[in-house]
């Protein structure tokens, strides 16, 4: 007789759906960079063609590319935030968050002493 098949715990499912929120809000924070990158290449190419339009050479090219650079940060930093609100804050743990223990002084260093690097007066 086949033994049933285990069903996942509501721990398992709860674990497997943070998994796939946090794959997703990578995705997403992936396609912000690439968004980023072409805003910026955006930039560029229309400083080229203000310079060829107008003939102001170099100033499209230098002034452009800073635009698309701004614009790209200020989308980046907006978009990036909204995702990290999509993931919301972490839940502590049952026990609630507990500090580390703080040792009284770190333990002395034994062999201080037998430093070898030159001092002023030793041989």
């Amino acid at each position: 007789m086949a033994e049933p098949t285990p069903q996942p715990s509501r721990r398992t499912d709860a674990r497997r759906e943070d998994n796939a929120k946090t794959m997703r809000a990578g995705w997403q924070l992936m396609g912000v960079g690439w968004e980023f990158g072409s805003q910026v290449v955006a930039g560029l190419l229309l400083g080229w063609g203000i310079d060829w339009l107008f003939n102001t050479r170099p100033w499209g090219l230098v002034i452009g590319p800073i635009c698309g650079l701004a614009v790209g940060m200020w989308t980046f930093i907006r978009r990036a935030m909204a995702i990290d609100r999509s993931l919301g804050t972490p839940k502590p743990p049952p026990g609630g968050w507990r500090e580390p223990p703080k040792d009284e002084e770190p333990p002395a260093d034994e062999d201080a002493d037998t430093d070898d690097r030159p001092r002023e007066g030793r041989p």
